[in-house]
């Protein structure tokens, strides 16, 4: 590509950016901002909008570029529980006219372009497009309620005195909101599905660019008969613990949802635990806007159900009777950071074990003991951490054996 273009004087390129010099990723004349069924942006192809337009990038005077790579590092900084953090672009570039060749506007000689003159008058061969793309970090969000925030350094701009405000129609009935840099927005929705995120960029001009993205929305809030309580029937409590005791001087910390075993208002107390240890769950860094992570408690529900097994239905789940008495109240323990050391999150599982103990009441006035579940990765940390407390080791577990975890299984 330097060679064919090598010839042209490329101070002339009135953008610095010349989209025919760029490998392009995707067809940037379809990211105009007019709105269409087929140009809807996520992050994958704002990632490709940004890495053609970085390509193009042909003299000096177009200014400086981040790696795509660099610039997705920044996203990813921005990404935190409960923030859908958006990112998006504004460039003037330039491509050929059509006919630059036919039309005498360049010289094409020896497979490479030249300027050309008419009685010593440059003709000028380009012609100024706009680019507009904004889009979320992420499609799929596990609750109805967020905020949303565009950090300064993620929208990248070649002409920003051009734009007078950046706007956002949520689908949630408020219209359009204007978005101040680093100022987060809340969002709530009344129902779950598919939303269409609609972004408008007004010019100093008067023009306006679109674009869009979809965001779906699921519900697994611990308001009864949403998400994760909805697949009991039973109304569910979040808490969060943090572990009594540091490993290498850092305290893990868990999110715990508790569904209890009984829909009756008056009874929503631990009674007969089941606790339930996640596995290995990255989704702090895959999907950190998610206050669960890849592993939830609805997702875990929703696998007994599916299991086929009408015996672990009936013991957890009572999936073909959500109004029956369940086996067993749910102790689902969300691990903060799910790729930590495992003797971090077995102290963590302690403390939520000697948490249960704390709440337990009996049942038909017998105090009932502890039945304790791991999936996968999990299973270890169980392993771990009831053999640690059945020894009596640390600094919380007494004389050990059955008075410190009052596990049975």
């Amino acid at each position: 590509m330097n060679y064919i273009f090598a010839p042209l004087e490329k101070n002339r390129v009135p953008t610095g950016l010349l989209l025919d010099f760029a490998m392009e990723f995707v067809d940037l004349k379809s990211y105009n901002g007019v709105l269409t069924d087929s140009n809807k942006v996520n992050s994958g192809l704002l990632h490709d909008i940004y890495t053609t337009v970085a390509m193009s990038a042909i003299h000096t005077n177009a200014g400086g570029f981040y790696s795509p790579a660099y610039q997705d590092s920044f996203w990813q900084t921005q990404r935190q529980a409960g923030v859908i953090a958006i990112s998006g672009l504004y460039y003037n570039y330039s491509r050929f006219k059509d006919n630059a060749a036919s039309g005498g506007f360049i010289t094409v000689s020896n497979d490479q372009f030249f300027d050309r003159y008419e009685s010593g008058i440059w003709q000028n061969p380009y012609q100024e497009f706009n680019t507009m793309a904004i889009s979320p970090s992420i499609i799929n969000y596990n609750l109805t309620y967020c905020s949303t925030v565009l950090p300064s350094n993620l929208f990248l701009i070649n002409r920003s005195s051009e734009i007078s405000t950046i706007q956002f129609d949520a689908a949630n009935g408020q219209g359009y909101r204007t978005i101040q840099y680093n100022t987060p927005i809340s969002l709530n929705y009344s129902d779950t599905g598919w939303k269409r995120w609609i972004f408008k960029i007004t010019l100093t001009s008067g023009q306006q660019l679109f674009s869009h993205s979809k965001v779906h929305f699921s519900n697994t809030s611990n308001v009864a008969g949403s998400g994760g309580a909805a697949a009991r029937g039973v109304p569910d409590r979040r808490r969060t613990i943090t572990a009594t005791e540091a490993f290498n001087g850092v305290f893990g910390v868990a999110d715990i949802v508790i569904s209890y075993r009984t829909s009756n208002t008056n009874d929503r107390v631990l009674r007969r635990p089941l606790i339930v240890a996640e596995g290995f769950d990255p989704g702090w860094i895959t999907s950190p806007e998610e206050p669960e992570g890849e592993n939830t408690f609805a997702g875990f529900v929703r696998s007994v159900r599916n299991s086929g097994s009408f015996a672990l239905q009936n013991l957890i789940a009572d999936a073909f009777d959500p109004n029956a008495v369940s086996q067993y109240d749910l102790v689902y323990i969300n691990w903060r950071n799910g790729t930590d050391f495992l003797q971090r999150n077995a102290l963590v599982l302690e403390e939520v074990i000697r948490e249960v103990n704390r709440l337990k009441q009996p049942l038909d006035g017998v105090m009932q003991p502890n039945v304790v579940l791991g999936s996968s990765m999990g299973g270890v940390i169980a392993r771990m951490a009831i053999g640690r407390m059945d020894r009596g080791e640390g600094t919380q577990n007494g004389a050990g054996g059955f008075a410190a975890h009052q596990t049975r299984l």
